[in-house]
């Protein structure tokens, strides 16, 4: 008879790409039978009582520097998940896998390559330590369109605050206006501030519509 061994997942139940780790997780448990799974909804409560628990192992993001703080120095199994790098430190010796940011941007290039855009651009996000895939994909990204031979912009904005939404938006309407058309724009994260649906949706007037037969035509590839 299997052993249960209790496993925590500590991760973003509010983030697509988290929820499904979890359900994959989730599958593998009932396959196995031998997991026994923790999992809080609360960010708040989402770390056991390590002392009470005794658990056998942890999947965690280290999208959270308490997380990654607390996990570091356990003795038990633990493993990191995360489409950045966010808190995770390689020389801590957690095995920790992370998304191939480059296949990524080179599977969106190629999607509007593929629709036939002899235009590019990348529309990201400004980087901290907690978006290097950001960079990493406008880099990919902008490789696989010199490869191509088509030329391609980009644009990453600037850090403020949330309150400064309408400079936000303003910023990102005025770039999108200025590239010439037919272009295919890559957004590379689909819950952006900075996105591109979000501007043509409140500038109707001032967007040309995304009609294939139109000179003017927008392809629009959200990327999570």
């Amino acid at each position: 008879m299997k052993k249960t061994r209790r496993v925590a997942l500590i991760l973003e139940t509010a983030r697509p790409y988290q929820r499904k780790i979890i359900r994959g997780v989730a599958a593998y448990a009932r396959q196995s039978s031998a997991w026994s799974l923790y999992a809080e909804e609360d960010p708040l409560d989402k770390l056991p009582d390590l002392r009470a628990w005794h658990g056998q192992g942890i999947i965690t993001t280290f999208s959270e520097r308490r997380y990654a703080e607390t996990v570091r120095g356990l003795d038990i199994p633990v493993v990191g998940i995360e489409g950045g790098y966010c808190w995770y430190e390689p020389e801590c010796g957690i095995p920790y896998f992370s998304t191939d940011n480059e296949a990524v941007a080179r599977m969106a290039a190629e999607h509007l390559l593929g629709q036939g855009y002899s235009r590019l651009a990348y529309c990201g996000l400004p980087r901290n330590r907690y978006n290097v895939w950001s960079e990493q994909r406008a880099r990919a990204f902008k490789q696989r369109a010199r490869e191509a031979g088509v030329p391609c912009s980009s644009y990453v904005g600037r850090h403020l605050s949330t309150r400064k939404w309408p400079e936000l938006q303003a910023g990102l309407c005025r770039w999108l206006r200025s590239l010439r058309k037919p272009v295919g724009v890559t957004r590379m994260t689909t819950n952006s501030p900075r996105s591109a649906s979000i501007c043509r949706e409140n500038h109707p007037n001032r967007w040309p519509e995304e009609n294939a037969a139109s000179p003017e035509r927008v392809g629009d590839c959200g990327v999570k």
